[in-house]
């Protein structure tokens, strides 16, 4: 059943004189290009004479396309070969069929230009149906013509529901003509107050249609989704619904309980969690999930532990919307009891120095991450290590041994860079600097191996270490508190001049290392102009761990791996 239907259509006309064809183009002239025919398709009225293009200019009839409503003038000019001629139109809808309710929003363009026989079609169309007894909705957008078409279908997708209906306004998109008239033509046949006044009877919402929005829209579609679904929410629910909806799967299973749900689509679900979630509204669900998976399943037990500070931290980032099948990470390690208990001991201590933001728990987060898939390779090589860092400072030290490894286990061999001992010992000597009433020991290090580019790379979480085979270039590291804090700078070899100096994620040196920065680029200028700066020679070193070196450890896990294979295959002709 047809509950409404709009629609308006308005053309635009652009019209060239047929009768003052000119030998150079100016301004204020329009022009056909009369092409070869060389196919059968007789697509335009006139045709090249020659094997070659031909621009033919004339004279507009009118300075600027008009607009009309008037369908004699669109007659008139339909077949023209001398109007460009572009039919605009618009059609909302609101109907029922069992139980459904359909919106559909369509914009339709149907357009010829000069010389051409054929006119081109173009479409946006958007429909939006939810079933009024238990709030399924489905999303059907399709925008383009025939040979270029794009196309989404989406069932209960409130992300994608959120981009058609607020960021691109498709309930109440309409045409823009510049013509007043045409346009306050539009704004009375395509009447938004009946429209929403139906949509809201059937959201059961009694909001004035005078002052609804889209994103009111969005919202109302949301309350009657949660209301027709049953769905038990928290006071602040809608971020949830919107970012992580769980499905009916996990709903079913956790008694209809929105956060529990959630939970358990994360598979992260538990007691603490729930209350911790409900004392906590703001957090981003997703971004602890990535903590918890760190611990395994007794996660419980070791995030209790973390200090309460950590709820701000997680109120600092947006929550992140991520598809129910990929909620559960496939991130395994096996670490001890012991092992645990010390990133917890890390995570809090890194809480305590750092101030709430987004940038603080995604550092932490990767680095941690980043230490765990270390820990994994460096196992497999049968390297006797552990997590044994109880605080911050101590994990970054531990951090940069486990980047060596990794980066002497790839290569099997690494580069030495060696300077002039005295340029060393003058841009490598500490310095101190007053910050806001307080003293700083700066500690400049130049890079020399290459395992020390990888570890700077990694720790600061930019791409230094690809810098290691760029010999124009010197590298210094400076550093505050242990290193814990510090700036990569790259100078030229040449001159000294400093070409670039990065702090974390490949951010501006923040303010309390502009006067250090100063007095290092001092430093390095004056070996730069006394030519000191060049390496005198580069050593090529073989890599050994534990005394072995390391191509001989490969070989032997090769032999191993073989032992292993063979085995397997016995056992098999076995059966």
């Amino acid at each position: 059943m047809e509950l409404l239907k709009q629609t308006f259509q308005y053309y635009t006309i652009q019209l060239v004189k047929n009768y003052s064809n000119l030998d150079s183009k100016s301004d204020g002239h329009a022009h056909i290009i009369l092409l070869p025919k060389k196919t059968n398709r007789n697509t335009s009225y006139y045709y090249s004479d020659t094997d070659a293009d031909v621009k033919s200019l004339f004279t507009n009839a009118t300075k600027k396309p008009y607009e009309t409503i008037n369908e004699k003038k669109l007659k008139r000019h339909y077949g023209n070969p001398f109007a460009h001629v572009c039919i605009n139109s618009v059609e909302r809808s609101i109907k029922i069929v069992d139980n459904n309710l359909y919106i559909k929003n369509s914009n339709y363009f149907k357009f010829r230009g000069l010389n051409k026989k054929y006119y081109r079609k173009h479409s946006e169309i958007f429909v939006f149906k939810i079933n009024l007894l238990n709030g399924n909705f489905t999303i059907f957008y399709r925008k383009g013509n025939r040979k270029q078409n794009l196309k989404y279908v989406r069932v209960n997708n409130f992300l994608k529901l959120r981009d058609f209906i607020i960021n691109n306004n498709l309930f109440f998109k309409k045409l823009y003509p510049e013509n007043k008239l045409i346009f306050n033509k539009q704004k009375e046949l395509i009447n938004d107050n009946e429209f929403l006044k139906i949509i809201l009877n059937y959201l059961e919402s009694n909001s004035d249609t005078e002052s609804v929005l889209s994103k009111d829209i969005f919202n109302l579609i949301i309350e009657f989704f949660v209301r027709k679904k049953e769905i038990k929410v928290p006071n602040e629910y809608k971020s949830l619904i919107v970012n992580l909806y769980p499905t009916e799967k996990f709903l079913k299973k956790n008694d209809r309980k929105l956060v529990q749900s959630i939970l358990d689509s994360f598979g992260i679900k538990s007691k603490f969690l729930v209350k911790f979630i409900h004392e906590n509204p703001k957090i981003s669900i997703s971004t602890y999930s990535k903590f918890a998976q760190f611990f395994g399943q007794d996660y419980p037990k070791y995030m209790s532990s973390i200090s309460p500070v950590f709820s701000k931290f997680l109120e600092t980032v947006e929550e992140e919307s991520i598809c129910v099948d990929f909620r559960k990470s496939n991130f395994k390690h096996d670490i001890k009891k012991v092992e645990k208990e010390n990133l917890i001991k890390i995570i809090n201590d890194f809480l305590a120095r750092t101030s709430p933001s987004k940038n603080a728990i995604e550092n932490i987060y990767q680095l941690i991450r980043d230490h765990l898939l270390m820990y994994e390779k460096l196992k497999e090589h049968d390297i006797e290590i552990n997590i044994n860092a109880v605080n911050y400072e101590l994990f970054v030290s531990e951090h940069e041994e486990f980047s060596k490894f990794i980066s002497l286990i790839k290569k099997g061999w690494t580069i030495e860079y060696q300077y002039d001992n005295r340029m060393v010992r003058h841009i490598e000597d500490p310095f101190t600097v007053v910050f806001d009433d307080k003293e700083i020991l700066f500690n400049p290090v130049i890079l020399k191996r290459e395992e020390e580019y990888q570890v700077e790379g990694s720790y600061m979480h930019h791409c230094v270490a690809s810098y290691s085979n760029k010999e124009t270039s010197l590298i210094v590291s400076l550093r505050i508190n242990e290193g814990v804090d510090r700036v990569t700078c790259e100078f030229n070899k040449k001159t000294g001049e400093c070409l670039q100096s990065r702090h974390f994620c490949n951010q501006s040196p923040p303010k309390h290392f502009e006067e250090s920065l100063k007095i290092l680029k001092s430093r390095v200028s004056k070996f730069g102009k006394q030519r000191l700066l060049n390496h005198i020679d580069v050593k090529k070193v073989a890599v050994k761990i534990n005394g072995v070196e390391i191509n001989k450890i490969m070989e032997q896990h090769e032999v191993q791996n073989e032992v292993r294979m063979y085995h397997d295959i016995d056992l098999i002709d076995l059966f």
